[in-house]
């Protein structure tokens, strides 16, 4: 969002992390060594503690240490969180084609989406044994299956996904969506936490007084 509104605004514009900044060259590719990329350090979880949320707390988020699955939003899920939750800003019927808060033209914005961060079907060669054994099971039996699309670009197959990409091969927000925003003016400020900000004015004229 800080990039696309960079581009429409000669207001500045800042972005605000709680977490750090590290580029790939500081990855160590080790569980233990990564542990400030991570929410309470990697140690979250649910209230119960039956389950590890291993949430991304760094500039980049959780697309710093995810595994770069990717897959398009699934419209009977967007529909809940519209009717459970209220969020209406964005609709899979919207007929607006930017990123205002009129509206969210999904397919356009999916499209390009899709390019920036290079989602693609990973090659046959990237597929591991076991996933392998998998589709040819499937094919033997007949059973229908399909590989999962990733947003990496020349991936070495290094492994360390979780822990963030040493090579910059992960097309995470760090190096596409936050790298365009800097380009285009905006300052990122990290290991910054926000409690609280304080509004003034209304409607179009509201404005940001305190952090």
């Amino acid at each position: 969002m800080a990039a696309t509104l960079a581009e429409k605004t000669d207001k500045k514009i800042l972005l605000l992390e709680k977490g750090g900044y590290y580029e790939g060259a500081s990855i160590v590719q080790e569980e233990l060594g990564a542990r400030h990329l991570f929410a309470d350090r990697g140690t979250r979880g649910t209230k119960d503690g039956s389950i590890a949320v291993r949430g991304g707390e760094c500039v980049g988020g959780g697309t710093t240490v995810n595994v770069a699955l990717c897959f398009d939003p699934v419209e009977s899920v967007w529909k809940k969180w519209k009717s459970e939750f209220g969020i209406d800003q964005y609709s899979f019927d919207s007929k607006a084609n930017d990123y205002g808060i009129t509206g969210l033209n999904m397919s356009n914005a999916l499209k390009h989406v899709r390019e920036r961060i290079h989602v693609h079907e990973p090659p046959d060669d990237m597929v591991n044994d076991n996933n392998r054994l998998f589709s040819d099971g499937c094919q033997a039996e007949g059973v229908s299956f399909k590989k999962f699309e990733l947003n990496m670009k020349n991936c070495l197959g290094c492994g360390f996904c979780t822990v963030g990409c040493k090579y910059d091969r992960k097309m995470g927000t760090m190096i596409t969506y936050i790298a365009d925003a800097i380009q285009n003016g905006v300052e990122v400020i990290h290991n910054f936490e926000v409690e609280k900000i304080q509004f003034s004015g209304q409607n179009e004229n509201i404005k940001a007084t305190s952090i």
